[in-house]
């Protein structure tokens, strides 16, 4: 997945300012189409789903490289 990262910190409205011009900007069809033909699934998620997306798959890995006893 890609996604948009801020400062921790940053505040509230100014991430609410960003949330708002990118779902804007992929809403919008010229530039959601050229993300497609580009080869990526535009998903249409605002900040907390994106949040929670990213745990989810962290968990998921997580489990994944304790069960193979992977050490960095």
């Amino acid at each position: 997945w890609n996604g948009f990262f801020v400062k921790a910190g940053t505040p509230k409205p100014v991430m609410a300012l960003y949330e708002a011009a990118i779902l804007d900007a992929i809403r919008t069809p010229a530039i959601r189409d050229k993300l497609v033909d580009q080869g990526f699934i535009v998903r249409d998620m605002g900040a907390e789903r994106f949040r929670q997306a990213i745990a989810a798959d962290f968990d998921v890995w997580r489990g994944i490289v304790k069960e193979a006893g992977l050490k960095l």
